[in-house]
Parts: C-alpha cells; sequence; structure tokens
C-alpha cells in the first residue's frame, strides 16, 4: 500500500510541472478561413438522384402517422388519438394538433414545413437552365413536384415562400400569396 502511495506523489508532482507549461494562448489567425471554393448554384448534376429525394420526402410525410397525415387527419374530427396515462400523450402533440392549439414550434407542423418547402427549391434546382443533365422527363416530374409540394404549403398556410436558385443563401425570400402562388 505504501508503494501505492509513493508512486502518486511524483506523478501528481510531475502534472504540476507539465500543466502550468502548456501554451494556451489563441493566436488570432487560428479563427481566419479563406473561402476557396465558389458557393453559387452551378446545376444539378445528379438528377435522378434529387429526383428520389423529393420523393422520398413525399414519402416520409405521409409513411407513418406523424407528418402530413398528422396534419391532416389529427386536426380535423376523422381521426383522434386516445391518449390512456402519461405515455401516451406524447406531452401534449396529438392534443394540440386535435384542438388547433399547435404553434410553429410543433415538430408536425415544423417538419412538414421544411420538408415542403426544400421540396420545392430542389426541383426549382432541377428545372433551372443552369441544370444541362436533365431530360426533358425529369424537368416535367421535377415541376409536377414543385406544384404539389407548393400546393401543400399554399394549402396549409395560406402563403408560399420562394427564392431563386441562384439567389444568395441568405437572402430574404419572396412571400407569394394563395393567388400568386397559384
Amino acid at each position: 500500500m505504501k508503494l501505492r502511495h509513493k508512486l502518486w506523489v511524483p506523478a501528481f508532482a510531475l502534472l504540476g510541472l507539465i500543466v502550468p507549461g502548456c501554451d494556451l494562448e489563441i493566436a488570432e489567425e487560428d479563427g481566419i478561413f479563406e473561402q476557396t471554393e465558389t458557393t453559387s448554384f452551378s446545376g444539378v448534376t445528379d438528377v435522378a438522384g434529387t429526383l428520389d429525394q423529393i420523393y422520398g420526402n413525399m414519402t416520409g410525410q405521409t409513411g407513418d402517422q406523424g407528418g402530413l397525415y398528422a396534419m391532416t387527419e389529427v386536426t380535423t374530427d376523422e381521426l383522434l388519438v386516445p391518449t390512456r396515462g402519461t405515455d401516451w400523450g406524447d406531452n401534449g402533440v396529438w392534443r394540440t394538433l386535435h384542438q388547433h392549439t399547435w404553434s410553429s414550434t410543433h415538430p408536425f407542423n415544423l417538419n412538414v414545413w421544411n420538408d415542403k418547402n426544400s421540396s420545392v427549391f430542389r426541383a426549382s434546382e432541377i428545372i433551372h437552365p443552369l441544370t444541362t443533365t436533365a431530360t426533358a422527363a425529369q424537368v416535367a416530374e421535377a415541376k409536377f413536384l414543385r406544384a404539389y409540394n407548393m400546393w401543400i404549403v399554399m394549402d396549409f398556410w395560406g402563403q408560399v415562400p420562394f427564392r431563386e436558385v441562384t439567389a444568395d443563401a441568405n437572402s430574404i425570400p419572396e412571400v407569394m400569396t394563395r393567388s400568386e402562388a397559384f
């Protein structure tokens, strides 16, 4: 036992000498990053993959009881999710939908908003003339998918944000009313 204590004392003494010797000063140039590549839109290279992502978002929104399905059914009298104790209530997620007391931070509302607007933007990227690898059939699919997703956004929220694919990512999108979006 005494041998163990004798080994700990030199270890802590050595640690006491090493730690103060570390230079923890951060040089100002450590946080400067040079941007070497351009971030401007130059067309979609994998059109088929992008279309698959858009279709995947559609399936993901209707493939389970959450998301778009919940927003269309639980908010009506067609479907009521029963609660039987504390574990079935899901912290009021279903109740707030049925009672129309949800906010912009409700998970289903937020996910549908983000997925549909993301799909509109991805479809717009395929439609844009800079995407030279898209076939006429793929452009037609993208136009339908953009219209379908814009229709859902227009129907649910009464307005459609739209930003050109060549616009800066930090630019504020144009917000179209129902009639403008239609």
